[in-house]
């Protein structure tokens, strides 16, 4: 899938955020990832799948959450050994501090030739919290930041927590959108 966009844009996954099929996209868009980032509200399930799923670990791997012990309950996995970092936000940042803080994170970790992957778990989150223009302004914004980096990023959305019009309203953002099903893609 991620071929069809050569690698960077940016994919709309419309599946429910911790399902089979919404996984099975992390991993594809993930694996040949030399920098990995994830906006998460369940970094404990990220971690897990990377370690579970792929061969190997991208080279740097950053978590971005507002949990506050997102680790807490992870003793299968030597997170000292893993290429990781943590970004533990406040739980009140506004949308523009978080755009920020991604592209400062991203800033740092990129390299001019490392393949980036953004995988951004929280826009069912941010639809709820805000609405949908500043989600949609915000979503904008940041696929014009991570295009001048040639990031592949993956937005999850719940289609079921949504209405379809703010779907259809979204839609435009992205350059590619699937439904995820098991293992199963369809472009829509």
């Amino acid at each position: 899938m991620a071929d069809r966009i050569n690698r960077t844009g940016n994919i709309l996954i419309l599946s429910p955020l911790e399902s089979t099929g919404a996984n099975n996209a992390r991993v594809h868009f993930t694996s040949p990832a030399d920098i990995a980032v994830f906006v998460t509200n369940n970094p404990a399930e990220r971690v897990r799948l990377l370690d579970n799923a792929l061969q190997s670990w991208p080279a740097w791997t950053t978590i971005l959450t507002t949990k506050a012990q997102p680790f807490a309950d992870v003793t299968d996995i030597d997170l000292e050994a893993a290429p990781l970092d943590v970004a533990i936000l406040d739980k009140g940042i506004s949308i523009t501090e978080l755009g920020e803080t991604l592209i400062r994170v991203l800033d740092e970790q990129q390299t001019s030739n490392s393949r980036l992957t953004v995988g951004f778990d929280i826009l069912s989150a941010l639809l709820r919290l805000f609405d949908t223009e500043t989600a949609f302004k915000f979503v904008h914004v940041l696929n014009s930041r991570l295009a001048n980096m040639d990031a592949l990023t993956h937005y999850y959305l719940n289609p079921s927590a949504q209405p379809e019009s703010e779907i259809n309203v979204l839609k435009e953002l992205f350059d590619l959108h699937i439904q995820a099903k098991g293992s199963r893609f369809t472009t829509l």
